[in-house]
């Protein structure tokens, strides 16, 4: 089989231990550490010395394989890792210890697609863990020195009081990506511990959002049955699901698409405002000013077609959101239930009239992230509650990990009359859940199962994440 470097996760922790200047003179890149074998791409011009040149800042007795990549591949590589630092002249500029460090860990964030950075300290050292597709991944170690350095710079960077250490603090800054040619927004979270103020980085808006909704892991029937809804000029339309399982992706999603008539005004209320979006009336909410709900309330004046509202957090808000959706404006948020049949009641348990939510609930998805298996090393294994299933050994694709990337698990539920006369007369999730299994539409753990026969995800990750049977499934 051909290599394809395309597919490769870059360990860029192991990257950077080599030099930019050797790594950029042998126009390679060390990419993987998997099973005792160090993976190196070089171009075929230096693959035949290259390990020999790398050998001192690689670990000892460690075997080394060489993969030849074209050399365009290997440089464009080596810019996302170690960055373009160039000055007037065309040479490269001089950066402090500390700007290094700390440029290196967020490029290395955004290339492995962390959501969250923990720099941790201990009574002599400082370990950074990257939050990456929902779980916690070791990443570098420091000493004292460095993490003091670092915590330094970032609390500058955020506008932190850099002499106080001994209370909390909360910042935010915007971070350049070369990658993705644009400024990510840091959040910012130092805490005191017995060893040293701990660091929380949480990066807002660093995923690319998909062109198409496929990409998200719909299918055909999905799709449309999304944009049919999205073409109704008023209504509600949720998505629900605990933190971290991607709704907001999905909401931007939504919105992506809707900008793509010019015909309509569109305004998105956030906390905080994840991805800038050309087209869009963009409003960040800063609570110690405001609400969502008195944020809503301004919005409805500027004549809005679509507003989507990061969040219906409290009865006030809901109460607005469900108003304005019955009033001719099409509003899509987010709202925190297990599952889809769950909204209505959630909705009516927040202060909603019940005849109210069947005349302007229009669409509902409920959804999970699981982490996807490796293609390159997935294998068939034993049967478990889910039917047939596979198993990863790790490979040099996936970091060795078995994994790469995630997939979202949906429920969705389209709203027709006979759910609106339902939650009109009070029937139950359990209700609804039946007859939405007798029109054939699949529960959340229906499709789980699914993605698991067809080896995109693990059966017992998705039994940690789903569940091993949904409770209403059994019903």
């Amino acid at each position: 089989m051909n290599f394809d470097f395309s597919q490769v996760a870059i360990d860029t922790a192991l990257a950077l231990k080599v030099p930019m200047t050797i790594a950029k003179r042998n126009c390679a890149i060390v990419f993987a550490h998997v099973k005792g074998v160090i993976h190196i791409a070089a171009s075929e011009d230096t693959a035949g010395e290259v390990k020999y040149s790398l050998l001192r800042y690689l670990p000892e007795h460690d075997s080394i394989s060489v993969e030849i990549v074209e050399t365009e591949t290997i440089k464009n590589s080596l810019n996302k890792v170690y960055g373009k630092r160039v000055n007037r002249d065309g040479g490269l500029t001089e950066e402090s210890t500390a700007v290094r460090m700390v440029r290196e860990l967020l490029s290395s964030a955004i290339i492995n697609k962390a959501s969250d950075i923990h720099l941790e300290p201990s009574d002599t050292s400082s370990r950074c863990r990257m939050r990456v597709d929902g779980a916690m991944q070791s990443h570098s170690q420091y000493d004292s020195a460095d993490h003091h350095q670092m915590v330094s710079r970032i609390k500058v960077l955020a506008d932190l009081n850099i002499s106080e250490r001994r209370l909390p603090q909360d910042g935010k800054f915007s971070f350049y990506s070369e990658l993705q040619s644009r400024s990510i927004d840091i959040r910012v979270a130092s805490i005191p511990t017995k060893h040293g103020e701990k660091i929380t980085l949480r990066l807002i808006g660093a995923m690319e959002l998909p062109d198409k909704l496929e990409s998200l892991g719909f299918d055909e029937k999905s799709v449309k049955s999304i944009h049919e809804n999205l073409k109704i000029a008023q209504g509600l339309v949720l998505v629900t699901g605990p933190t971290g399982s991607g709704k907001s992706t999905t909401l931007y999603s939504f919105l992506k698409h809707l900008r793509k008539s010019e015909d309509l005004s569109l305004i998105s209320l956030e906390d905080p405002v994840e991805y800038e979006m050309a087209g869009v009336t963009q409003v960040g909410i800063d609570h110690q000013r405001t609400s969502f709900s008195r944020a809503l309330r301004s919005a409805l004046r500027h004549d809005p077609d679509v507003i989507l509202v990061g969040e219906i957090r409290d009865a006030e808000t809901a109460s607005i959101a469900v108003r304005a959706a019955l009033t001719g404006h099409l509003v899509l948020s987010t709202l925190h239930t297990n599952s889809a049949v769950t909204v209505p009641q959630r909705l009516v348990d927040m202060g909603v009239p019940a005849y109210l939510v069947a005349s302007t609930l229009n669409l509902v998805i409920s959804q999970r992230l699981v982490k996807k298996l490796c293609k390159h090393c997935q294998k068939e294994t034993d049967a478990t509650s889910y039917g047939r299933s596979y198993r990863t050994d790790g490979c040099k694709y996936c970091m060795g990990s078995g994994y790469a990337g995630r997939a979202a698990v949906y429920e969705i539920m389209e709203i027709d009359n006979t759910i609106r006369r339902m939650v009109v007369s009070g029937q139950s999730e359990i209700d609804l859940h039946r007859y939405l299994q007798k029109n054939k539409v699949r529960s959340l753990w229906q499709e789980g199962k699914k993605k698991v026969n067809e080896g995109v995800i693990d059966a017992v990750i998705a039994e940690r994440v789903i569940g091993r049977v949904d409770g209403l499934t059994q019903l």
